[in-house]
């Protein structure tokens, strides 16, 4: 997967610009450009999805909000016990029972539900912690600031829109007839969107697990 400096160079060839010694462009100006770049891909695309296999989230007892791990942007699916659980909504837990925050804590989760980002909520209520595996939305970049080695973590193919939105923002610091330009190219970002959108939908619908069968509704990348 090419770096946010290996697009950041794309863009500065794109502006006619110098990749070794840029003049009225910098490389942290374009960085910035780029990162912008994911962070509205990852909000159109919900990518880049990632199972956390490399060690179990804790779920802690006595809570039903539960704090995302680092770097989760929101939560996708909660698996325990070899299986998915149960996802619902606050309205559905409410219409079922709207007691339903005051249930027996059981060991494991029978439900969980969104709530917002950075947090998700589990029901019942733990007596004990337990430990679950997730796949979550990852935030594109974990730590600022950015030195330009950072990994695009998506698909290879789709850099082209990256590109066209760091030269589009870009152009707006020229202004006049190149910044009209940029509008262009700013569709063309939305048009690769589309694309990764589609090509995501498309892959989580063909997923397919052993235990689960199909429509498992993760992609293939795992965080090691």
């Amino acid at each position: 997967m090419p770096t946010i400096d290996d697009i950041a160079a794309s863009v500065l060839q794109r502006l006619e610009e110098s990749t070794t010694s840029p003049v009225f462009w910098s490389y942290a100006e374009i960085r910035m450009l780029v990162l912008e770049a994911m962070c509205e891909a990852t909000l159109i695309t919900g990518s880049p999805q990632v199972r956390i296999t490399s060690a179990p989230f804790t779920l802690q007892p006595n809570l039903t909000i539960q704090a995302a791990p680092a770097g989760a942007f929101t939560i996708i699916r909660v698996e325990s016990g070899g299986g998915a659980v149960h996802k619902v909504s606050v309205f559905d837990l409410d219409m079922s029972d709207k007691n339903w925050q005051n249930d027996p804590q059981d060991t494991i989760p029978r439900e969980w539900f969104p709530f917002g980002c950075g947090q998700f909520g589990i029901h019942p209520q733990l007596s004990a912690v337990a430990q679950v595996i997730l796949t979550i939305v990852q935030n594109p970049i974990a730590l600022m600031p950015l030195a330009g080695t950072e990994t695009v973590n998506f698909q290879s193919e789709f850099g082209l829109g990256f590109e066209a939105y760091g030269e589009s923002l870009a152009t707006l610091k020229e202004g006049g007839a190149e910044a009209d330009a940029g509008v262009r190219l700013y569709d063309t970002f939305l048009s690769v969107m589309a694309e990764l959108s589609a090509f995501q939908l498309r892959k989580d619908s063909l997923r397919f697990s052993r235990t689960l069968g199909a429509a498992a509704e993760i992609n293939e990348v795992q965080k090691k």
